[in-house]
């Protein structure tokens, strides 16, 4: 759990075991795949952003 110093809003946030060196190794993970094909689905979260 995080919070937006900007706005005050909560988001969930998950730490990665292994380093990637750029977006695009993290675009190939399949947790992410799918977290961006099912944005907007009730009953799945958000994927807001990926930071590295």
């Amino acid at each position: 759990k995080c919070q937006n110093v900007r706005d005050g809003t909560f988001w969930a946030a998950k730490k990665m075991k292994q380093l990637y060196k750029n977006v695009d190794e993290i675009q190939q993970i399949r947790e992410i795949r799918v977290l961006k094909q099912l944005n907007g689905h009730p009953n799945i979260i958000f994927l807001r952003e990926i930071i590295l």
